[in-house]
């Protein structure tokens, strides 16, 4: 069978194979509404009526399934033969409640019905017209009403209740027998009120009521439960192509004269049944190995019954016949000898067709051979294993305390003309060790993605702030620090290269820098310097938390140019 959910649009291609697999036998079920615009000339197209109309004819075994109106969650209630409604609560619990409805239907005398939970009084324009205790049997009596009239009731649950306690009400008006108002059309509101309250037509601020039926001596009779898509396709297609456990499914396929089924979370020992015939054998994914299951039994319906031993592990079970003793293949016949003596050349061809992105993004039509992803290298100070595009850009040292001592280190480092050898600089006696911080200039640094304005993936983009000043929180892809996180200090040190002079402009994003050296010059961001050829010293220090970056960027160059894509823009 094929299962269409409910949608408006669809592919024409689609319905015309949805069409010719109905005729070739197939069943077509649809769950919600049908479609009624394509791609081959928008809404209101004839042919795509015709097809569908076609599609779900009542003599073509398809099925237009859809959901029944949700139905009220408890029948109403009726009291003394002719008083019908819902018991009414304020939106949340209170020990009090106030209920209130402005009267606009015709003048006259109406019998009247009203329970409690559990005390309440009636009142008619701010004059009292009964008070009641019982939320089993109801006060009645008759009100002469008039539009404009203010119908209104407070209500507690209990004399003197306090705290969680819930205040309900149950109020019908009836006319020749039948019920013309109840309670549901009320307007409420949770506390105590005055006298001018009870009294004035005023509405404001009042809360439609909330008839959960929070008691279950206030309940209803429950609908009977209305039976979903699965027993609807169930019922089209009769015989299920799996049972078993509760929880336990399969998917199911044909190749060539074999059933092959993909059982999952078969949590238990249990009798599955599968429609399908022959010897059940389970398959080995890892090893190949085939195995027969013992006790399994033929149906009369189509069906094979197979008693199964799991673990929750999915595992595969295929229906075929009993292979028949195959002959021994003949030895082969050596053709030539070939000597292996020497030197030799060899190529790795690529096999990896990249056109959908499997391999590598962005995609691109082609294919890609063997690939070094991971290097190792043996360089003091640096990290031992790298990504391929990724590597040491700055020296870092940090988190450290702001106060004396960290602005000598940074003094020391912005003045120096050159990167100091080791893996530590001292500064009045004491060591300061750097750690190597790695990125790449597409990707930025790994396993730690930049924010793109929410937590739910990156939305095809990579940002452009590479560094992360503070702790990561992988599920923002963003810093997050708790509240009152003592403040800190990190400071990157390397060397801008220029191939030749020229001038650059320094560029920040993200949470601005507190201080930039270049050649020991202190400047901020926006500055244009001028850069001899060769390395110039480059010192930044970041007093806040969360995610920045400082680069560059040569003045003559055009900024508006094409990017690479997925990559960040720097």
């Amino acid at each position: 069978a094929l299962v269409l959910p409910g949608m408006f649009a669809i592919r024409h291609a689609s319905l015309e194979k949805a069409l010719a697999f109905q005729q070739a036998g197939g069943r077509v079920i649809a769950l919600g509404e049908l479609p009624e615009t394509t791609d081959r000339a928008g809404s209101g197209d004839p042919q795509t009526a015709a097809l569908v109309s076609r599609l779900f004819a009542p003599d073509t075994g398809s099925l237009h399934w859809t959901p029944s109106a949700e139905p009220d969650a408890r029948a109403a209630r009726t009291y003394a033969g002719h008083f019908t409604g819902r018991w009414v609560w304020t939106s949340k619990p209170a020990p009090q409640a106030a209920f209130k409805h402005v009267w606009n239907g015709a003048a006259g005398d109406y019998q009247a019905a009203m329970l409690c939970d559990n005390a309440g009084t009636l009142y008619l324009n701010g004059r009292t017209l009964a008070i009641w205790t019982s939320y089993r049997a109801p006060w009645t009596g008759t009100l002469s009403l008039a539009p404009g009239d203010v119908i209104a009731a407070a209500v507690s649950d209990g004399p003197r209740e306090t705290g969680s306690k819930t205040a309900g009400l149950f109020f019908a008006l009836a006319r020749n027998g039948a019920t013309c108002f109840s309670a549901e059309q009320f307007r409420a509101r949770p506390g105590r009120v005055s006298a001018e309250w009870l009294a004035s037509p005023a509405l404001d601020g009042l809360e439609p009521p909330d008839p959960s039926n929070v008691h279950e001596v206030h309940q209803g009779t429950p609908p009977a439960p209305q039976p979903g898509a699965a027993h609807a396709i169930r019922a089209l297609i009769g015989t299920p192509d799996f049972s078993g456990p509760a929880g336990a499914k399969a998917l199911h396929r044909r190749i060539g004269g074999t059933d092959v089924y993909f059982v999952m979370d078969l949590r238990e020992s249990a009798v599955c049944t599968f429609r399908a015939r022959g010897t059940p054998q389970r398959w080995d994914a890892w090893t190949g190995e085939q195995t027969p299951v013992a006790g399994a039994v033929a149906r009369a319906d189509g069906t094979t019954t197979v008693p199964l031993d799991a673990d929750g592990s999915p595992l595969l079970l295929a229906f075929t016949d009993e292979p028949s003793a195959a002959a021994a293949p003949p030895a082969p016949q050596l053709a030539r000898a070939l000597a292996l003596d020497g030197d030799w050349d060899f190529a790795l061809i690529p096999t990896c067709d990249n056109r959908w992105g499997d391999f590598r993004l962005p995609a691109f039509n082609g294919l890609i051979g063997a690939e070094a992803r991971h290097l190792a290298w043996d360089v003091p100070g640096m990290p031992p294993r790298m990504t391929y595009s990724h590597g040491p850009q700055f020296r870092a040292f940090g988190p450290l305390p702001p106060g004396a001592e960290t602005d000598a280190l940074v003094q020391a480092l912005a003045s120096a003309t050159s990167l100091a050898p080791g893996t530590s600089v001292s500064v009045n006696g004491r060591a300061y060790a750097w750690q190597p911080f790695c990125f790449s200039w597409r990707e930025g640094v790994e396993n730690q993605p930049a924010y793109q304005n929410w937590h739910h993936g990156l939305n095809s983009k990579v940002g452009d702030d590479f560094f992360v000043l503070g702790t990561y929180d992988r599920g923002l892809y963003d810093v997050k620090m708790p509240a009152g996180a003592a403040p800190e200090t990190r400071v990157y040190q390397t060397t801008v290269f220029a191939a030749e002079p020229c001038r650059a402009v320094i560029t920040a994003s993200g949470v601005a820098p507190a201080a930039v050296w270049l050649a020991g010059v202190r400047h901020a961001p926006g500055d244009t310097v001028a850069l001899r050829a060769g390395r110039t010293p480059l010192l930044v220090r970041y007093d806040a938390f969360g995610r920045a970056a400082l680069v560059l960027r040569r003045a003559d160059l055009d900024t508006d140019r094409p990017s690479h894509p997925l990559a960040m823009r720097w």
